[in-house]
């Protein structure tokens, strides 16, 4: 499959279609996360306010990772009030925001074999389709900026070969040219109705994260403030942190990077 052109946006239809007040789309951004962080001091603008990028030129990943992204992948960043939400739900955001991809992506693609693994990157047949870098302003009122990075139209074919071992995307999966207006739009709609429901203060998720969760008895390499940590994951708990056997017993994280995972 050759490289697909970059995308058109069909504006109108995004705005009518989910429950998005205002659209900042660019034909080229460094970073849609840091445009979003720049819009978050602004009161006039109206929540959610999503900001769209043909091209990504330095898109970021959680820790040092960056995110590869040519014609045809999807870029952006939805700038959104959380409300009252309390400070130790934070951690559950990104469990929340990935299950939303992994069922926006069912919904175009109803045969994927998609997984979530902790804390929010997609995998789509045993490869990385999508990544998640959720910032929390310090303008009040308490909002998030949930940047998303999802490989649509852009083939593997070409990328480099590192690359296509570990990573996929749509087109590759189902052998067929996306409408890349139809997965923005189900991205949003899954967004919505899952941080809706996140913000209300009985609500878990804890069940539908254990259903996708991509790592379940998997050997684990985790890197905490700057220390690794090695063990067989024994799960999510309800609070969102990631378990893990280790020779010192079941030991519990709430933040870290994985830097290795493989099955036993």
């Amino acid at each position: 499959m050759a490289d697909a052109p970059s995308p058109q946006f069909q504006v109108d239809r995004i705005l009518n279609e989910t429950s998005v007040e205002h659209i900042e789309l660019h034909d080229e951004l460094i970073s849609t996360n840091n445009l979003a962080m720049e819009l978050a001091g602004r009161s006039d603008l109206p929540r959610p306010t999503l900001v769209l990028a043909k091209t990504q030129t330095g898109g970021r990943g959680r820790g040092k990772n960056q995110w590869w992204s040519t014609g045809g992948s999807l870029t952006f960043s939805l700038l959104t009030n959380l409300g009252n939400l309390p400070g130790d739900r934070i951690p559950q955001l990104s469990l929340t925001v990935g299950l939303a991809i992994c069922q926006a992506i069912e919904s175009v693609a109803p045969l994927a074999d998609v997984a979530l693994k902790w804390p929010n990157d997609v995998y789509l047949d045993g490869k990385k389709v999508a990544g998640v870098l959720i910032e929390l302003p310090t303008n009040p009122p308490p909002q998030a900026i949930i940047g998303i990075g999802l490989n649509v139209n852009n083939s593997f074919t070409t990328a480099p070969e590192e690359l296509q071992q570990t990573a996929t995307s749509l087109c590759d999966a189902v052998e067929l040219e996306l409408d890349i207006n139809e997965v923005l739009i189900a991205c949003l709609q899954q967004l919505t109705q899952h941080i809706d429901l996140f913000r209300q203060p009985t609500a878990s998720l804890a069940d539908q994260w254990r259903a996708y969760h991509l790592l379940q008895g998997m050997e684990i390499e985790l890197e905490v403030y700057s220390k690794t940590v090695t063990g067989t994951c024994v799960g999510i708990d309800d609070d969102g942190a990631l378990l893990l056997e280790t020779e010192k017993g079941t030991s519990r994280f709430l933040g870290g990077v994985i830097q290795r995972f493989e099955s036993r």
